[in-house]
């Protein structure tokens, strides 16, 4: 799923400057290693604007992704331009 968020923030310019959001379980290392993940699918490109910022934030093509743990959407709320929401094996989330 993540080279599937990649690809659509590679394809062309039609999702530059908006979100896209990972929610994943309650642990924030949880959200640090999906990020990890997408950054070293890109780690070698070469002329691909990747923009490595937080631990749990990369910016590709002008698309903003962030990991947020479940417990911890507060940050979530009032994005303006959310254009993909990733639930991280939700099966998993507590009640509530």
């Amino acid at each position: 799923m993540l080279r599937f968020m990649a690809w659509l923030c590679l394809k062309d310019d039609a999702l530059s400057g908006s979100q896209m959001c990972i929610i994943t379980g309650p642990r924030i290392d949880l959200a640090i290693a999906l990020i990890n993940r997408m950054k070293k699918l890109f780690s070698n490109a070469k002329g691909l604007s990747v923009i490595d910022t937080k631990e749990t934030v990369i910016e590709l093509n002008g698309v903003k992704i962030e990991a947020f743990p479940s417990h911890h959407l507060d940050a979530m709320r009032g994005l303006p331009n959310v254009s993909f929401i990733l639930l991280d094996e939700a099966d998993f989330f507590p009640p509530g």
